[in-house]
């Protein structure tokens, strides 16, 4: 299996520069597009994963189905392949989008503490309606969590990774390579071994929100199998006092055991975080009428 690292090339098109992540799926790296003169990042699947043909299929569709959500608050996927290993090892499957220069949410948290509360509802206005972008083409997240949300310096939210997104009523296509950080956002039913719905990506954004209110996670477990059953059978820790009312009820209802008692869908939980938003003084970083489309345009005003 040959080793890459720092000035390889993949696909005799992408240089990378720097590793800048490790997932469960593989390393995320910066890489130069030299055809297009360009920075972009550069996900390179683990090769346990890359030998499983059908893993490969599967994620090539995937790719193909985050492509096609065209949202201001999406990543841009540029680029899918595979080739084969100069060495003789699984073939090099390489996924390439946009470089988001910004901090994920959770490098926020650790820097500088909770975020305010107008805060955290432009991050799940923006949140939101990028999912119900995804949501509108049959295409759920199904692993959102604080290091897959990066904040830009100008308070632009862009969700990436997603890799282990699904088509509905799909079959889990990486449940064994989730790694340990998602179990604590996944939902009351993932847990229980459902799969990923629009109700479980609002509550995973739930449980986003809640770490940015609160500067800590609701359940305090520690592992996948004890975040399993917390989440299916314990409250969340309360949130601090000075969180206003209309703030922690919608965190609460996205937190909610049944699904069926969550926000209708992520549109419905956008319109509601702009209009706390806006009841807090705060306009959201992006116009409405960029978060929900011609749908958003009716929020300005």
């Amino acid at each position: 299996m040959t080793v890459l690292g720092p000035k390889t090339q993949i696909a005799g098109r992408y240089e990378l520069v720097d590793r800048l992540d490790t997932g469960a799926l593989g390393d995320l790296w910066r890489a130069h597009d030299v055809k297009l003169a360009r920075p972009v990042a550069l996900k390179l699947v683990r090769p346990e994963l890359a030998a499983n043909p059908t893993f490969r299929a599967g994620f090539r569709d995937e790719a193909r189905a985050w492509a096609a959500v065209c949202d201001p608050g999406s990543a841009l996927v540029y680029d899918f392949g595979e080739e084969p290993d100069r060495a003789g090892g699984p073939p090099v499957v390489y996924l390439v989008v946009e470089l988001v220069e910004g901090r994920s949410l959770d490098r926020v948290l650790a820097g500088s503490g909770p975020l305010s509360p107008m805060e955290v509802m432009d991050v799940v206005a923006q949140a939101a309606s990028t999912l119900h972008a995804a949501h509108g083409r049959a295409l759920v997240h199904g692993n959102v969590k604080s290091s897959n949300l990066i904040l830009r310096t100008d308070g632009v939210l862009k969700v990436t990774d997603f890799a282990i997104a699904r088509a509905f009523g799909g079959v889990p296509l990486a449940d064994a390579a989730v790694d340990l950080d998602s179990a604590a956002f996944r939902s009351p039913e993932q847990a229980a071994g459902g799969p990923a719905t629009v109700a479980s990506d609002i509550y995973s954004l739930g449980i986003v929100a809640h770490h940015c209110l609160a500067g800590e996670l609701p359940f305090p477990a520690v592992g996948p199998v004890a975040a399993a059953v917390e989440h299916l059978t314990e409250h969340p820790r309360p949130l601090p006092s000075s969180v206003p009312e209309s703030v922690a009820t919608l965190v609460g209802r996205m937190l909610a055991k049944d699904p069926s008692d969550r926000p209708a869908d992520a549109g419905d939980l956008a319109r509601s975080a702009v209009g706390i938003c806006r009841r807090l003084g705060r306009r959201t970083a992006r116009p409405p009428r960029d978060l929900l489309g011609w749908e958003g345009a009716r929020l300005v005003g």
